[in-house]
C-alpha cells in the first residue's frame, strides 16, 4: 500500500497521487482509503439511478453513476468518464457539491472518499451496461434501497447545496452507525 497527500479537490485541480492510499479507522485500524466520485442526474424532475447487479458488491443497491478516479484524473475527469461507461450519457458541467468520507468497517476495513456531483445537461439516452438504469420521481426517491447516508444529505444535494459529510458504516448490516453532515455556505 502507498501513501498519498490529501487532496480537497474543491477547484478541481490535478489528483496528485494514485487512486488507492492507506488511511486508518476511527478506531486507529489501518484501512484502504478509494477516491471516487458519483453523479446525481436530473431530467424532469427525476434523477437516474442505477442498481448493482447481481454478483456484484452491494447488489441490488441503487446509487448514481460513478467510481474510481484513476490516477492523474481530476474528479470532474473522473465523473464524466465514469458517467459514459456506466450509462451512454455525456455529461456537460456537472456541479461538485462536496465530499462524503465513507469508513466501513467489518473484516477488512476501507474507506471510500466521493466526490458528489449533479447534472442536469447531458447528451444521449441511458442505458445500463453493467448496471439497471431507471428514472426515479425526485419526491419518491427509493431511499429503502438506496446507501443509508443518502436520505440525509440526497435531497440537499439536489437542491444544490454544498457539503462535507463523514460517515460511518456496518458493511456486513449494511448500516449506518454514525453520521456527520456540515454544510458549506
Amino acid at each position: 500500500m502507498t501513501s498519498s497527500s490529501t487532496n480537497s479537490f474543491s477547484d478541481g485541480s490535478q489528483a496528485s497521487g494514485p487512486t488507492v492510499y492507506g488511511g486508518h479507522t476511527a478506531s486507529g485500524e489501518k484501512s484502504r482509503v478509494l477516491l471516487t466520485a458519483t453523479c446525481f442526474i436530473v431530467r424532469d424532475g427525476k434523477v437516474l439511478l442505477q442498481e448493482r447487479g447481481p454478483g456484484r458488491r452491494w447488489a441490488g443497491v441503487l446509487n448514481g453513476p460513478g467510481g474510481k478516479i484513476e490516477p492523474g484524473e481530476t474528479p470532474v475527469q473522473a465523473i464524466k468518464r465514469e458517467v459514459a461507461e456506466e450509462t451512454s450519457l455525456v455529461i456537460h458541467e456537472p456541479t461538485s457539491h462536496g465530499l462524503v468520507r465513507l469508513v466501513l468497517t467489518g473484516p477488512q476495513p476501507h474507506e471510500l472518499l466521493i466526490h458528489i456531483f449533479s447534472v442536469t445537461e447531458f447528451s444521449g439516452e441511458p442505458r445500463g451496461v453493467e448496471d439497471l438504469v431507471h428514472w426515479y420521481p425526485r419526491g419518491r426517491l427509493p431511499f429503502e434501497r438506496m446507501w443509508p447516508d443518502q436520505r440525509y444529505w440526497l435531497p440537499l444535494v439536489l437542491d444544490g447545496g454544498r457539503l462535507e459529510v463523514s460517515c460511518l458504516f456496518d458493511e456486513a448490516r449494511f448500516a449506518l452507525e454514525q453520521c456527520e453532515l456540515h454544510l458549506k455556505l
